[in-house]
C-alpha cells in the first residue's frame, strides 16, 4: 500500500502538469461573466495602467497591446466592456476620460499563446443572438479603433494572433467567423527556445523568440515614423 500511495504521488510530466495548473488556476480566478471580484479588481488594473500611460504619451495616443496567454482574454474583455458600456464603477472611475484608457486608440494588438477562442464556446453565434444583444464572441474587438482609422487613415495597424502549433493552449482565431476573419491574421510560428521546442512548454516562451519579436518592433517602428516624421 506504501509503495502504491507513493506511485500516485509520483506523477507524470511534472513540467506540462505546473503549466496547466497555473493556466487552469488563473481561469478559474478570473473568468466571472456577472462581474465577480476578481474580474473587477483585474480590469481595474488594467484600466490604471492604461492611465498611468495616458498620463506619459497623451490620452489620444495610438495603443499597442501585446498579451500573452490568458492576457488576451483579459485585453479583449476589457475592450469589449468599453466598447457596450458595461463598465464597473471603479473601472470607470480609475480610467477616467482618456481616449487611450478607453480602448478607443488602440491600432496593434499582438495575442501569443491565446487561448481566446476557446471563450467562444461560452457564447452563442451571430445568427443565435437576439436582435440588439451586445456583441459576443462571434464579433471582435476592432482594431484599429474607428478614432484610430479617422486620425491616421494610412497607418499601418494590425491584430496579429502568434500561436505555436505544439502549443496546447494556443488556437488560431480567424476561424471563429467571418468578423474575425477579415479583422485578424493567424500567424504560425516556430518558437525556437532548446530544450522546450516542439514541447507544449512552447507556450511560457514567446516573448523571448526573436522570430515573434522582432517583427512586432518593426511594425511599431514604422508606425512611429509614420505619425512623427514629416
Amino acid at each position: 500500500a506504501h509503495r502504491k500511495k507513493r506511485r500516485l504521488d509520483q506523477l507524470n510530466w511534472p513540467a506540462l502538469r505546473w503549466l496547466m495548473m497555473h493556466f487552469i488556476g488563473d481561469v478559474i480566478a478570473y473568468d466571472d461573466p456577472h462581474g465577480g471580484t476578481n474580474y473587477r479588481e483585474i480590469h481595474a488594473t488594467f484600466a490604471k495602467l492604461l492611465a498611468e500611460l495616458a498620463d506619459d504619451v497623451g490620452p489620444d495616443a495610438p495603443l499597442c497591446v501585446i498579451a500573452h496567454s490568458l492576457g488576451s482574454v483579459l485585453a479583449s474583455d476589457y475592450f469589449y466592456d468599453q466598447k457596450t458600456g458595461r463598465v464597473w464603477k471603479e473601472v470607470e472611475e480609475i480610467r477616467g476620460d482618456s481616449a487611450l484608457a478607453r480602448g478607443h486608440t488602440l491600432s496593434w494588438l499582438y495575442t501569443m499563446g491565446s487561448p481566446l477562442a476557446l471563450w467562444s464556446l461560452k457564447y452563442p453565434s451571430k445568427e443565435q443572438e437576439a436582435p440588439g444583444a451586445e456583441p459576443k464572441m462571434s464579433r471582435p474587438i476592432e482594431v484599429p479603433a474607428r478614432q484610430i482609422r479617422e486620425r491616421y487613415p494610412e497607418l499601418e495597424t494590425e491584430w496579429v494572433n502568434i500561436y505555436d502549433k505544439d502549443d496546447i493552449i494556443a488556437f488560431p482565431l480567424r476561424g471563429l467567423s467571418d468578423d474575425y476573419k477579415n479583422m485578424v491574421e493567424d500567424r504560425d510560428v516556430r518558437v525556437r527556445t532548446f530544450p522546450f521546442s516542439a514541447t507544449p512548454l512552447t507556450h511560457s516562451f514567446y516573448w523571448a523568440d526573436r522570430g515573434v519579436m522582432d517583427p512586432i518592433g518593426q511594425k511599431l517602428a514604422a508606425g512611429w515614423k509614420h505619425i512623427n516624421v514629416p
